[in-house]
């Protein structure tokens, strides 16, 4: 059997998109465990504001999620652009007792989640 130098390029495509997109996946997931113990502001600066924020347990840990998140986003662009399957929840703790949901300065990062991001 004789193989064909454009076989081997496109076996090779197939084989290197999976690690690509788990090499991105962790790109975010590093970048976000960077903003543990930081603002929720911060994030917010960097990635536009989140879409939605959803109460966690009883401790007062506030989900906030982005949809169509990128790292492609420069810092202080708006949010838009190509959508992507990217979506990440960061959940916080306020800063201060009765801290509204509004105003990202008010929590403080405890952990982030990223799902389908490449």
């Amino acid at each position: 059997m004789r193989v064909t130098l454009p076989l081997v390029f496109t076996a090779l495509i197939f084989i290197a998109l999976p690690g690509c997109s788990m090499l991105r996946s962790g790109q975010t997931q590093q970048v976000l465990d960077g903003y543990i113990g930081h603002s929720l502001s911060e994030v917010g600066d960097r990635f536009g504001p989140p879409q939605s924020n959803f109460p966690q347990i009883d401790n007062g840990e506030i989900s906030f999620e982005w949809n169509n998140f990128s790292l492609d986003r420069p810092p202080g662009a708006p949010a838009g652009g190509p959508p992507t399957s990217c979506r990440v929840w960061i959940s916080a703790l306020p800063a201060y007792p009765g801290a509204n949901p509004a105003f990202l300065g008010s929590w403080i990062v405890q952990s982030s989640q990223s799902f389908g991001c490449r």
